[in-house]
This record gives structure tokens, sequence and C-alpha cells, in this order.
């Protein structure tokens, strides 16, 4: 009989461990199908909301689009007003012999208007080219090439007219961007035999015989049609370099400093004060030869700064004139 109890109480601990297994499993499926279903739940929902949405873009938007078109359409309209105030006013259209005379009547205008190596040296020649000296004698330029040389003829008198209003009195030189020095280097005749053997060369080597370069032209399609650069060397003082400056910066011609450089030949402050440390000395020489020297000498007073006498420094500036 006991043994009969120990064998039941045995089997009935095993059979309550069985069903704690699977009560615990039963709960834990319970709780994964619970959150599964949870989940489920949430992405129908955002299935929903994605397709109840409202179609994009909306009429707001729409709306918004069209206001900010017309916006952006009125600002490039104010902008392209302001840039076509810099439009560079010339006859493009130009044959060379009429691109050379008024070139020679610029340059006379020019020449009367500033002084120019060509008025300052005995060895300078008789008229200062303004960097287009090359086409004062007997040279005529291509015809290819006079649309832009007549730009930056009107540049260059475009830039010159400001610098004269800000009080520039002496020009020391001006450049301009060459592209036409291959158009004035002189031909050379290549011998016939020459022109033969290389023309053989290129068709044993299967490569075509080179031509001729194309005339440069001025720039293509892109945010600025153009850009001429210009180095200008003149004589001024520091308040005729600030007008300088700030004239530039007004023009209509987009024009930008790229780079300045000053020089001053020489210093009139340090030789007004020698003068003046002269004239003392010799003042305080003749009173002690008078017997009226005093004990005491007065301070002496110098002279710190002055505009007046400031030098005249050599200023060069490179200019980079934009055409939209």
């Amino acid at each position: 009989m006991k043994r009969q109890v120990v064998i039941l109480s045995v089997c009935g601990a095993l059979l309550l461990v069985l069903c704690a297994g699977a009560g615990f499993f039963l709960f834990k499926a319970c709780m994964d199908k619970s959150a599964m279903k949870t989940e489920r739940d949430e992405n129908t929902q955002s299935i929903r909301d994605i397709y109840n949405a409202k179609v994009f873009p909306c009429k707001e938007s729409i709306e918004r689009y069209k206001l900010d078109a017309e916006e952006i359409s009125k600002w490039r309209g104010t902008a392209s007003n302001l840039f076509s105030k810099g439009v560079v006013q010339c006859d493009t259209n130009l044959s060379s012999s009429a691109f050379k005379q008024m070139l020679v009547s610029d340059v006379r205008e020019l020449n009367g208007t500033f002084r120019t190596p060509a008025s300052s040296s005995k060895d300078a020649p008789e008229s200062f080219g303004f960097a287009f000296d090359s086409y004062l004698g007997g040279t005529l330029p291509v015809q290819e090439n006079v649309a832009r040389l007549s730009r930056q003829l009107a540049m260059v008198k475009a830039l010159m007219k400001e610098l004269k209003e800000a009080g520039v009195a002496e020009i020391v030189s001006v450049t301009r961007e060459r592209f036409d020095d291959a158009s004035l280097a002189p031909k050379t005749d290549v011998p016939q035999e020459t022109g033969r053997r290389n023309k053989n060369k290129n068709k044993n080597s299967g490569r075509p015989a080179p031509t001729a370069a194309p005339a440069a032209e001025s720039g293509g399609e892109g945010p600025f049609a153009d850009k001429e650069r210009f180095e200008v060397s003149f004589t001024a003082r520091p308040n005729v370099l600030v007008a300088v400056l700030n004239r530039l910066a007004a023009m209509d011609l987009y024009t930008v400093v790229a780079e300045a450089e000053i020089q001053k030949p020489n210093d009139m402050l340090r030789a007004y004060n020698n003068r003046i440390k002269t004239e003392q000395q010799r003042k305080d020489k003749e009173a002690e030869a008078d017997g009226n020297a005093l004990d005491q000498k007065k301070p002496t007073r110098l002279l710190v700064t002055d505009p007046e006498l400031d030098p005249p420094a050599v200023v060069k500036l490179v200019l980079d004139v934009y055409t939209f």
C-alpha cells in the first residue's frame, strides 16, 4: 500500500510538471500571437493611410509653385535689366580698315587726355597705343578678330573715362588680353618637298594631316558671354586711388579688380623733413654768428604726414571686365 502511494505521488508530480510546461508554452504562444496581431494591425493602418492620402502635388503645392515661379521670373527680369546696363556699346560689324580709322581717332583723343610715355619720353613713339600699338602702323587686323577688338577698344575707352573722372593724370601702361598675336606672326613659306614628305608621313601613319586653327573668338554660351582681362598702370596719390576703385566698382560695365599693386618711387615726406632740418641748422648757425643764439633751442616741428606731400605712387590694376 505504501509503495502504491509513492508511485502515485511521483506520477502526480510528473503530471503537474508537464501541465505547468504545457501551460507556459500555451501562454507564450498567446503572447506572440497578440504581438503579431498588433504589428499586423499597425502595418494595415499604414497601408490604408498611404492609399487614403492626397496625391502629390496637391492643389496647395501647385499654387505655391506658381507663386514662386512668378517671383523668380520677376527677379530674373530685374537682374537682366541691371546686367543690360553694362552691355558694351560698339559696332562689331566694322571692316578692318574702318576699325583702324576708328582706332587711330580714339587713340589720338586718349593721348590728348592723359600724360603717357609718348609725351614723357623722347625715345617713345609719337603716339601711345593703349594696348593697340600693333595696329597703329601699316598692319590691318584680321577680319575675324575685328568684332572682339572693337569690344576691347570700347572697354579700354570706358575704363580710361573712369580713370580721368577720378583724377588720374598720367598713364604708365595699358595691356589687354592678346588673342590676335597668331594672326600678326609673319607667314613662312614651307618647301614643297618638306610638305610632301610630311603628307606622306601622315598618310603612312594613318593620322590626319594637321589643319590650321580657327581664329580666336570671344566667349561662348554660359553664365556670361565673355570676360576680358586688362592691366592698367598709372600714377596716383592715395585719394585718387580710392576714387578710382570706387568709380570702377560703381560703373555700369561689370568690372572686377582681380589684383592691385602699389609702388612708391621715392619718399617725398623724408625729403621734405630733411629740407626743413637743413634750413633750421642754417638759421641756427647764422644766429650763433650774430651772437643772438638762445641757451635753449626751440623744439623743431616736423611734419608727420600730409596728403599734399604724399608722393604719387605707381598703381597697377588687373581688371576683369565681364559681358553678360
